[in-house]
């Protein structure tokens, strides 16, 4: 049996969930632009773009005042897996205070759970590598249901809280919810297709090679 050594690859990609695909220009970033706080948010977690880091956050990547790019080194600290980050200076009242960046939703360790758990779904057992190719689609399929899943909990979950900084209006996170709910079914509905059309021929189950199928046998009636 071969081994399936780009599946979290490919679930990335049916994700749309690479290290370059999901990307905000200008983007508002969230906090009192007051002349005195520091602490501002990217509204989206899971970010890959280090403000920090001079290399990760090489223009056209970085945090932008008034049009005007700042520097890494103008950046005191960065959450990426929150999207908070602090300057040294605080913005004047009234600033424009953007940012360009990109971001992801899921990390590997979240990718390879998923994976397992369609492993599992298929009674393939833990290691989702040994998937047999044939089924392949429908572990993507139902890891990819479970991925969303958890991303309408997540939106939920910040519907429901309180957050100190300025976030997007409540009713927004309800509908993002809503959506990759609605997303998730379609993804499982997939993921049972084509595990149904592996394990079946034309209509009939297929026997494992472990157990018999005891068909009928008509009489037959003696020649004379």
């Amino acid at each position: 049996m071969g081994t399936w050594a780009t599946a979290v690859t490919e679930l990335q990609e049916l994700l749309n969930d690479q290290g370059n695909d999901r990307y905000c220009y200008r983007k508002k970033v969230f906090g009192n632009i007051d002349g005195t706080n520091t602490s501002f948010k990217t509204f989206e977690f899971r970010r890959v773009t280090n403000f920090t880091d001079s290399v990760l956050s090489a223009a056209p990547l970085g945090i932008y005042s008034n049009g005007v790019r700042l520097s890494p080194s103008a950046v005191a600290s960065d959450d990426l897996a929150s999207g908070e980050f602090t300057l040294n200076v605080a913005p004047a009242k009234g600033t424009a205070l953007v940012a360009t960046y990109y971001y992801q939703w899921f990390e590997l360790s979240e990718l390879q759970s998923f994976l397992t758990s369609a492993s599992r779904w298929l009674q393939n057992g833990d290691d989702y590598t040994t998937i047999p190719s044939g089924l392949n689609q429908g572990a993507l399929y139902y890891a990819a249901q479970m991925a969303l899943l958890k991303m309408a909990m997540r939106w939920a979950t910040r519907a429901s809280n309180s957050f100190l900084l300025d976030d997007q209006p409540k009713q927004e996170a309800l509908a993002l919810a809503k959506t990759y709910s609605e997303q998730a079914a379609g993804f499982e509905k997939s993921a049972e297709k084509y595990r149904d059309d592996y394990y079946t021929k034309s209509g009939q189950s297929l026997a494992a090679f472990s157990t018999s199928n005891w068909g009928s046998v008509s009489a037959v009636t003696p020649r004379r």
